[in-house]
């Protein structure tokens, strides 16, 4: 004896008759979702994807330099040129932060947990800000804190933010394959998400290479 099922097939509107025990299966497409706001930038056009590469880009071969001029102590304007370089690399992590936390601020309310961790990359990278500032010189010798803190802080919290991101791709994915009538999305396919994974993790694992890194510069180095 057939029995009507309490749901409709998605995008019908008619009820799935079902035999006893029969398992529900629902037709291959879509799954109907609730109207959501577009971005309010345009993700997928190439301005939006230059800027973001650009900054980021930017971002790590200023760090990269920064780092450099380290291991020149005998370079009387290292710590200076050092310094800066970080200020500007930490200003273009922020731009990519904050175009990101712009680009889905009108997204909807189900995308609250997005906004908080592009949130949490944003502190971090302000706190970037504060402690690369914080090694200028004459401010590293009158509140050596600053930037020590700024880039333990901003690290911990970039560090953390990023193996968010890194779980969340991977779980949004995981979840979209295992329903067997769902339409992967363009932005959804394996290769846009592991190579959005490569980038998410690289720069968790980067930050987190910092945290550790600036305790052992606060700490006096390596010991003999």
């Amino acid at each position: 004896m057939a029995r009507v099922a309490s749901t409709s097939a998605p995008g019908l509107g008619e009820p799935l008759l079902l035999a006893k025990g029969e398992p529900l299966r629902r037709p291959l497409g879509p799954i109907p979702r609730p109207h959501v706001p577009p971005p309010l930038l345009p993700q997928d056009k190439a301005a939006w994807q230059a800027v973001r590469s650009g900054c980021f880009m930017l971002g790590g071969v200023t760090f990269l330099f920064g780092t450099t001029c380290y291991y020149y102590p005998s370079w009387a304007e290292g710590a200076a040129v050092s310094a800066w370089l970080y200020t500007v690399g930490s200003f273009s992590f922020l731009g990519v932060d904050a175009l990101e936390l712009i680009t889905y601020v009108r997204t909807h309310l189900q995308e609250r947990w997005l906004h908080r961790n592009i949130a949490l990359s944003c502190l971090g990278s302000l706190l970037y800000v504060i402690g690369s500032y914080g090694f200028v010189p004459w401010l590293a010798a009158a509140q050596p804190l600053v930037g020590i803190l700024g880039f333990v802080l901003g690290s911990a919290a970039i560090g953390t933010s990023q193996l968010w991101k890194t779980v969340r791709i991977a779980r949004d994915y995981s979840r979209a394959v295992r329903v067997d009538y769902y339409v992967l999305e363009p932005s959804q396919s394996w290769a846009a998400s592991a190579n959005a994974i490569g980038v998410e993790l690289s720069a968790g694992l980067g930050g987190w290479s910092f945290f550790f890194g600036t305790l052992v510069y606060a700490g006096g180095g390596w010991a003999d």
